[in-house]
């Protein structure tokens, strides 16, 4: 697969992973190590990619000559023996071997494809455990926030300047927020389960993932990727099964053609004493069946096959604009969620935190403005997923 297409395919998902922090966290390069190695699928295509070569060696094979003995009264009287071998004409032996090279091709071609589906569904499946640890991350960090403001809260009761309700209510936010950290744990473990399946381990035994995600994607114009969809193994692939078709046709005139068997043998008269040498050739006669049909359907297959590509490129061709356009716009709403609108919230947390510590605002407030930052932390997270 060249560059261009894992270009688009990484653009297509909205991210690019890099930069492995920890020795027993797994990257995103070894986690789609183990899922070409291990994955039961991959395993089952590389045996009909051995398959394949075998049937391209059987395809090569010529018939077996065929031998014949007769004998007249038990041999008393007559003996004859004979070898006969079928030559195949019209380009038979030729054509069967272009059709099993060609199922040769498409098998690798489906691997390919197996590959390129796993390594990215691999990549979709990371990016969540990612997204998951970061969430654990600013829950943890709420959390202390919250009890920070949870102990101001309780001197400004102890002090007689604030109601114990509110103490009482930062309590239960506290409280939600430890259930929260709790379901997210939990989505975590299953999905780490999700992605230990593609590798055949049902223990899920890793400690998490390790990475980063840049959402800062440096788009190249869609036509580059239009174009590099020619390189894409779907589209290979209907070539390729165009040029099989062709080659099936080929074997179908070819097998209308007559073979020769040319046969030779020995004769022995014993009631005579005679000896003679025997020659002999037999063809078909193509008088009733000349494949007329099955010459029809290949080329009705063929045309419907150039159909079903067009079709395919013109609809992968809509996609990439689709993805393209989500993609330069989702790049922009995280750029204006981090740079713009998350510092504000900072900031106005921070100085309603500071109202409350001087009486100036109430206890709901705090908790509007704690909530609003947690919630925007965390839909950065999503948008960047």
């Amino acid at each position: 697969m060249n560059k261009v297409v894992r270009i688009v395919f990484v653009s297509c998902i909205c991210f690019l992973i890099g930069g492995a922090y920890a020795d027993e966290p797994l990257t995103c390069d070894e986690v789609v190590g183990r899922v070409l190695k291990n994955n039961l699928e991959l395993a089952s295509l590389r045996k009909l990619l051995e398959r394949a070569q075998h049937e391209i060696g059987q395809a090569r094979m010529i018939p077996n000559p065929e031998a014949e003995i007769g004998l007249e009264n038990f041999g008393r009287n007559e003996l004859e023996a004979t070898v006969s071998q079928r030559v195949e004409l019209g380009g038979k032996r030729k054509s069967r071997i272009a059709v099993a090279q060609g199922g040769g091709e498409i098998a690798e071609i489906e691997y390919t494809k197996k590959c390129l589906e796993l390594e990215t569904e691999a990549i979709r499946r990371f990016l969540p455990i990612l997204a998951s640890q970061r969430k654990i991350v600013l829950l943890d960090s709420t959390i202390v926030l919250a009890r920070n403001t949870l102990e101001l809260i309780q001197k400004r009761v102890e002090a007689g300047a604030s109601l114990k309700i509110d103490a009482m209510r930062a309590e239960i936010e506290l409280d939600e927020l430890d259930m929260e950290r709790t379901r997210f744990v939990k989505e975590q473990f299953l999905l780490k389960k999700a992605l230990a399946r593609l590798w055949a381990d049902s223990a899920a035994a890793f400690e998490g993932v390790a990475g980063r995600m840049n959402t800062k994607l440096q788009l190249a114009p869609v036509a580059e990727y239009q174009n590099a969809l020619r390189s894409h193994p779907d589209i290979m692939q209907y070539a390729l099964k165009n040029r099989c078709a062709q080659d099936e046709l080929t074997e179908v005139v070819a097998s209308a053609r007559p073979d020769i068997a040319i046969s030779g043998g020995y004769l022995r008269n014993n009631e005579t004493n005679d000896n003679a040498v025997l020659l002999g050739a037999s063809i078909d006669l193509p008088l009733f069946n000349r494949n007329q049909g099955a010459v029809a359907s290949k080329k009705v297959a063929i045309a419907a096959q150039k159909i079903e590509q067009a079709a395919l490129v013109n609809e992968r061709n809509g996609a990439i604009s689709r993805t393209y356009e989500e993609c330069a716009l989702l790049t922009g709403q995280i750029a204006v969620l981090k740079q713009k609108v998350l510092p504000k919230a900072v900031a106005v947390f921070d100085g309603i935190l500071d109202y409350y510590e001087k009486g100036s605002v109430s206890f709901l407030e705090v908790m509007e403005a704690q909530a609003e930052l947690m919630r925007l932390n965390l839909e950065i997270v999503d948008r960047e997923l």
